[in-house]
């Protein structure tokens, strides 16, 4: 498959438009983008379910045969807020992630959400988690039972910590046997993107896996990067046949 990572910050999300076009142009399959990409505006946020950016992203995606993810962006109900990432699949709406665990100020400004999202495509299963859920292992694992065999990550991670978070994506995928892409906002000097597609090759044997890391550079624009996600069941069906149930059980006590 066919990733596209699209790294920028734009003042609305319609200025993102050609960087769409030009992603989904080049026959991709999945075309992501980052978390909190826009400045919070009234035109930028969701309001109950609806945007004129949700209702482009519908329409590109059946035009393209694609999927297409909005990042993570402010939802706004009568009643609760949200950072939400909605996901389009050829013309149709098939679910919307809703962060877990907000980060920082985030706390006072959204509720978090409480579902998994995983959806197919073409035979795959792809899940979404944002940003900071990525840190919580457990998050990552129960994708992983629920058979998911991509992550896509919408994310916003400032310069000085995208090291450690490189570790962190490999640290998941390489625990899980599980394939992860995210995209990062393009916002100088404090967001340089460095978007990835991290997955896995084995060395002499399947005993020994390493991360295979694809990175953007640090500048504005659409990265494209390909795996074959369903090529890692067996690895990660190995994996978690080698876990002791009896630790689960501590987690109850």
């Amino acid at each position: 498959m066919r990733f596209a990572l699209v790294q920028i910050y734009e003042q609305r999300c319609l200025d993102a438009l050609p960087y769409l076009k030009s992603a989904l142009e080049k026959e991709v399959d999945v075309v992501l983008l980052p978390e909190k990409w826009t400045p919070k505006t009234d035109e930028n946020v969701i309001k109950n379910g609806e945007s004129a950016f949700l209702k482009l992203l519908e329409t590109l995606s059946e035009e393209y045969s694609a999927v297409l993810v909005s990042g993570a962006l402010y939802e706004d109900f009568s009643n609760k807020k949200f950072l939400s990432s909605y996901v389009f699949q050829e013309g149709k709406l098939v679910g919307v992630a809703r962060k877990i665990h907000p980060f920082m100020n985030e706390k006072y400004e959204v509720e978090a959400g409480e579902e998994l999202l995983l959806f197919d495509y073409k035979g795959v299963k792809l899940g979404l988690l944002i940003c900071y859920d990525l840190d919580f292992p457990e998050t990552v694992r129960l994708f992983a039972l629920k058979g998911c065999d991509m992550l896509l990550v919408p994310a916003k991670v400032v310069k000085q910590a995208i090291e450690a978070w490189l570790i962190y994506v490999q640290a998941r995928v390489l625990e899980n046997r599980l394939p992860l892409a995210y995209a990062n906002v393009f916002q100088p000097p404090f967001f340089n993107g460095k978007s990835a597609l991290v997955d896995m090759k084995t060395e002499d044997s399947s005993v020994i896996v390493l991360p295979r890391i694809q990175i953007a550079t640090e500048e504005k624009g659409v990265y494209i990067f390909e795996t074959h996600a369903e090529q890692f069941r067996e690895l990660r069906k190995k994996r978690l046949s080698d876990r002791n149930l009896k630790v689960d059980r501590l987690f109850k006590e």
